[in-house]
């Protein structure tokens, strides 16, 4: 295939133009002759006597010879011929199907009127070589006004150059004179053209249209003149998938054409922007181009400045260069030179210096040269980047090729780059090609950087072509281990294929396993695809979290489309069937895939599924009938526990693949739900008579649902709202800008039908009724509505409430009106007013002896009132309270196995806060004396005024909580909490600082310990009246009983203050393990109970046996001395010996070895 040449063209253009003048003239000479001819006899003019006539008078006026055929009709309206020849030196026009009707008449007023010509086919040939053009004299001498031309076939041949063909040519509305107007339309094989031209000869406008056959290439382009002399151009479209843009002006002085402007290309992320300019003579065809631009893009490291210029001499020879400089510097980093010093012989040489690599990914330099030549009696090339680096590795290439007439040798083809390592040699000649070649790498990071993934892995391959140069075959085997790519993971692939270029035919075989996408992993995949000259098959399976298995088979037809069967589509996971395809026909006829409407599963029940899939357009229809919603159930798992009813859709995917339109309906007559958690409760609540209409299109999402529900309810929705939806590219995401609207309706006569999915709220009564709007985008003007409700009767159980209450509550914009009431106990909760976002306010809620917590453990009833100000622009929360009663029991500790209950995606409160709108707080707690704290072996009355600062964000707490009075036992030891403790916060609610004593008397002494400090780094000690030593008071408090008389009893005066001191639950526990290390223990305990008091101590004597000491106090002491022996993980034999008791031998089930750390179970 011949490069595309512009001057070529250009050229070839003004001679088509030429031809087009013969071919008008030899339509006007034959126009003329039947004109002067008609007055002598209409019927002898269509004998061959008078085509002969006819054709030697032609010949008389040109300088060619004319042949006409099948000479029919009135010369003076509408005639006919089936061929006409018109032939001079080194031209030939030939038209086949011809047909004239016009008007001569006319012609006598100047104006030549053709109503119709219409042909079957038309063939020009021309001889090569410029010519010197008179474009003016192109014009025709008449006003030329042609109604409809239709050519169906045309076919131009300049010598030396390839073939012109276009399979439809059609004109309407031409006129050529004072005024210009007329559009056309052509085809070939790979575009439709069309355009149009409107003005005047001196100020006229062409506007010419190309889109290609199959594929997203077009252009636009538009062609101002005033005359022949000087006018504009501008031209826009896609080619490639490169956007193009292109604008300047043009002038003509004789056969000179000059022009110059702007353009750019946007190519992916890639923008090429510069300025062109263009020297041409029609009539030599001698040319000068030159272009000049900067290439910018996301992906590039620095802005590429390059220049590229072209030159065509008249008698054909060429020169051209290519050159890019980095930054600021004049030096040529990149230069490529090409040049045809005469015909059938060119040279091109390059050079990289220290070329700066633009890409990112890829950065690094490069140096090198490129040579190659090429004439009639052989070629050959040799490129060689010996010092480089790309992304940080080495890269290179090398290559050396050469060849003759007619046949050709790779030598040696080398290159590494981005950690990818090719080689390849190979040979060739007219009957015979063979190529052979490696591909591997040991890190694939670098490479899918560059394409803008993040991933590693390995990959080793070979490929190989063989055959002949028409037909040849391509063979290539691969295998990828370790290969990270983004989410998905692949532990292992391989992949073999092959492609046979003249029969289309190939095979594709992929296997992998341990893959893993999403938390989803698949053990195993298998593909295969074949395409073959009359048949297409694929088939596949999965072996995973997600199965699947499919089965696809096709057979050509005689008319060239393609015909078969998807045999099997199975998709599941371990808890559903999604999908079940079985012999489903398909049809695709070049152009468009017809699947036929067939039954199928969807989620295991049954539905049927149409579809036409073009090029532009798609139409895929869905239809489902009484599906059980259970299948949906694991889907929803996490809010749902079930879900049951019956559902009918019809859905429907049409339009263009860029904006496609989506549109369901889903009709239930009844639907339950149940919410996870509440399986055991009341009846869940039904929705009747669901009816939902949804519609989806490139840029907005609409949607109109009802649904009544028990005890005479309704909810009542819709909506539109802004939506991107695309499928080529993929795009399904709400659309940020403006003009969206929601509206929801809901109505419940009875709120006791929703008590399933309130199970925390028991009993419930009451009717409720909401209307609310929101625009698009959400924001703090975005909603308006009201709601109201009436609830005789509530309660919460876990915190002992019964309520009622009733309200209503308007929003619009920024604002609002509020009027609530509560009644909880003895008391009332109230709040009316105007609330308002923007000013930052709210009404005053007023508490009277209104209860919020009322259970055996925990009791509050509070008075006082809170309000939302604005205080220098920020909301601030005010109140003051007071708690009266404040009771609560802590409930004592149980120990249990626990897991950690804090979520993984829980960050700290600050955390959580911190992005808020900053809300001030001032709110005063007033305690009264009554609060009371109690469990876990204490008892306070608690007294005392604090007051909440800060913000919502960092609330900071101050004043003073004073024990008025109270308790603490500790290990059967009860101590008084002395009047003059209390607790005084500073700011930070965690750092309170403590002031507590507590202590006991005994034979009128005092003793006791004070805690005093930050809550973080409190310090302790202890103190009597009288004084007394440390020793002495640490003996009152464990045994009361002063020191001198520890030991009288046994050892159970020890135990007993060991126990004070070691025993685990307080801070006791640090020195207990101190104790134990220091003695090399595995294990030590300390148990100072009333009735049981003991001391135990275990030593590990090797990995499977432990001795095990104990000392117990009862009635009386006695030492038992245990040996055990591990025979499994959970399992040991041990013996026993008590003192005074017959030793004995047993079995232990245990969960723990001494001296190991429990092992968390799978």
């Amino acid at each position: 295939m011949r490069p595309f040449n512009f001057t070529s063209a250009l050229a070839r253009c003004f001679r088509v133009r030429r031809w087009m003048k013969k071919a008008l003239f030899v339509l006007l000479l034959s126009l003329a002759g039947l004109l002067l001819a008609a007055g002598a006899g209409l019927l002898w003019l269509v004998t061959d006597s008078g085509r002969t006539w006819l054709t030697a008078e032609i010949e008389k006026w040109s300088a060619g010879t004319l042949h006409i055929e099948q000479l029919r009709g009135n010369p003076l309206s509408a005639w006919s011929a089936g061929r006409l020849l018109y032939a001079d030196a080194g031209s030939r026009v030939e038209i086949d199907g011809l047909e004239i009707a016009w008007n001569p008449w006319q012609l006598l007023t100047g104006r030549m009127h053709l109503r119709r010509i219409t042909a079957d086919a038309l063939q020009v040939t021309v001889p090569a070589g410029p010519s010197t053009i008179d474009i003016e004299a192109l014009w025709p001498v008449w006003v030329v006004q042609l109604d409809r031309l239709a050519l169906g076939s045309v076919e131009y041949h300049e010598e030396g150059q390839a073939l012109t063909h276009f399979s439809r040519l059609e004109m309407d509305h031409i006129e050529l004179g004072p005024t210009l107007n007329g559009q056309w339309a052509v085809e070939n094989e790979t575009w439709r053209m069309h355009g149009r031209l409107d003005g005047k000869p001196k100020t006229w406008t062409s506007r010419i249209g190309m889109a290609a056959i199959s594929g997203g290439d077009h252009l636009e382009l538009e062609f101002q003149g005033k005359g022949s002399k000087a006018g504009s151009l501008r031209l826009d479209g896609e080619l490639a998938s490169t956007q193009l843009a292109m604008s300047g002006d043009w002038t003509r002085s004789g056969n000179i054409i000059k022009g110059e402007g702007g353009l750019s290309m946007q190519q992916g992320p890639v923008l090429h922007a510069g300025t062109w300019g263009l020297q041409t003579d029609i009539g030599t065809a001698a040319t000068e181009a030159r272009i000049k631009g900067t290439s910018t893009g996301v992906n590039l490291l620095r802005a590429l400045q390059w220049r590229v210029s072209a030159r065509r001499e008249s008698d054909g020879r060429m020169y051209g260069e290519l050159s890019e400089t980095a930054g600021s510097s004049e030096k040529n980093e990149l230069q490529l030179q090409w040049q045809m010093p005469v015909p059938g012989r060119w040279t091109a040489k390059g050079e990289l210096e220290h070329w700066s690599v633009p890409v990112k990914g890829a950065d690094g330099t490069l140096s090198g040269v490129f040579t190659a030549e090429y004439q009639d009696t052989g070629w050959q090339m040799n490129v060689a980047i010996s010092e480089g680096r790309m992304g940080g590795l080495a890269a290179s290439l090398d290559v050396q090729a050469h060849g003759l007439a007619d046949s050709w040798k790779l030598v040696r083809g080398h290159m590494q780059m981005l950690g990818l390592t090719m080689s390849a040699t190979g040979q060739g000649d007219a009957g015979h090609v063979h190529v052979a070649g490696k591909l591997s790498s040991e890190n694939l990071h670098q490479a899918f950087t560059l394409a803008g993934l993040e991933g590693s892995g390995r990959l080793n391959g070979s490929f190989a072509v063989s055959g002949s140069p028409e037909h040849p075959m391509l063979t290539w085997q691969g295998e990828g281990r370790a290969i990270k790519l983004d989410e998905a993971e692949i532990g292992r692939v391989s992949a073999q294929g092959s492609w046979l270029h003249i029969s289309r035919e190939g095979e594709v075989k992929l296997s992998a396993s341990g893959l893993r996408w999403q938390k989803k992993r698949w053990a195993d995949l298998q593909m295969q695809a074949k395409l073959g000259k009359d048949a297409v098959s694929f088939a596949g399976k999965a072996d995973g979290d997600i199965a699947a298995a499919w089965r696809l088979q096709g057979q050509k037809k005689p008319d060239g489309g393609w015909q078969g069967s998807l045999d099997q589509m199975d998709v599941r996971d371990a808890e559903a069937q999604w999908l079940q395809v079985r012999d489903m026909p398909w049809l695709f006829d070049g152009e468009r895939l017809n699947l036929e409407r067939t039954a199928l599963k969807l989620f295991g029940h049954a539905a049927l599924l149409a579809g036409d899939l073009g090029k532009s357009q798609l139409d895929i229809n869905l239809d489902m009938t009484d599906m059980p919603l259970q299948v949906l159930a694991p889907w929803f798992k996490s809010t749902l526990s079930s879900i049951a009813g019956k559902a009918s859709l019809h859905a429907r995917l049409g339009g263009a693949w860029d904006n496609p339109e989506l549109d369901m309906k889903v009709t239930a007559d009844e639907v339950k739900l149940v919410l996870a958690g509440n399986e055991d409760s009341l009846p869940p609540p039904i929705l009747k008579q669901v009816n939902a209409d949804i519609s989806v299109h490139r840029e907005s999402l609409g949607w109109k649902a009802a649904a009544s529900m028990s005890q005479a309810g309704s909810i009542d929705t819709s909506g539109d709202i802004p939506w991107l939806f695309s499928l080529q590219p993929y795009a399904f995401e709400p659309a940020q800008q403006a003009g969206g609207q929601a509206r929801l309706a809901v109505e419940l006569a009875d709120l006791a039908s929703l008590q399933a999915w309130l199970p925390r709220i028991d009993p419930l009564s009451g009717k409720a009724k909401l209307n609310l709007v929101v625009d698009q985008p959400l924001g703090k003007v975005a909603m308006s509505g009201d709601g109201e409700f009436d609830l005789p009767g509530f309660g919460i159980p876990e915190f002992g409430l019964d309520m009622s209450g009733k309200g209503r509550v308007v929003w619009q914009g920024e604002g609002g009106q509020l009027d609530l009431s509560f009644t909880s106990g003895k008391g009332s909760m109230l709040t009316k007013g105007a609330f308002s976002i923007s000013e930052k306010k709210f009404p005053e809620i007023v508490f009277k002896k209104f209860q919020l917590m009322n259970t055996p453990d925990q009791q509050l009833v509070v008075d006082g009132y809170l309000a939302g100000k604005n205080k220098d622009g920020n909301l601030w929360l005010l109140g003051e309270l007071t708690a009266d009663p404040l009771l609560v029991v802590l409930p004592e500790i149980q120990p249990r196995a626990t897991q950690d209950l804090v979520w993984e995606e829980e960050k700290p409160a600050g955390e959580r806060f911190k992005n808020l709108r900053l809300t001030r707080l001032d709110v005063g707690l007033n305690l009264a004396d009554h609060g009371q704290i109690s469990g876990r072996g204490m008892r306070m009355q608690l007294g005392g005024k604090l007051r909440f600062g800060g913000s919502v964000a960092y609330p900071m707490l101050t004043g003073n909580l004073n024990i008025v009075s109270g308790g603490i036992d500790y290990r059967n030891i009860h101590l008084d909490v002395l009047p003059d403790s209390h607790v005084v916060f500073t700011g930070d609610p965690d750092r309170p600082l403590l002031h507590v004593r507590a202590g006991r008397r005994v034979d009128g002494m005092l003793v006791g310990v004070a805690i005093d400090g930050p809550a973080d780094r409190p310090f302790s000690e202890l103190f009597s009246e009288p004084v007394m030593t440390q020793a002495e008071i640490l003996s009152y408090l464990a045994t009361g009983r002063p020191l001198a008389s520890l030991g009288q009893s046994g050892s159970s005066d020890a135990i007993s203050l060991a126990g004070f001191l070691l025993g685990s639950g307080t801070g006791g526990q640090g020195l207990q393990d101190k104790v134990r290390q220091s003695l090399a223990l595995d294990e030590l305990t300390v148990d100072a109970g009333a009735d049981r008091k003991s001391v135990g101590a275990a030593k590990r004597l090797g990995e499977k046996t432990t001795v095990r000491l104990e000392e117990v106090v009862t009635t009386q002491a006695s030492t038992a001395v245990t040996l055990e022996y591990k025979l499994f993980k959970s399992l040991s034999l041990f013996t026993r010996k008590v003192q005074n008791l017959a030793p004995m031998v047993g079995l232990k089930l245990s969960h723990e070895w001494p001296g190991e750390k429990v092992q968390a179970e799978d």
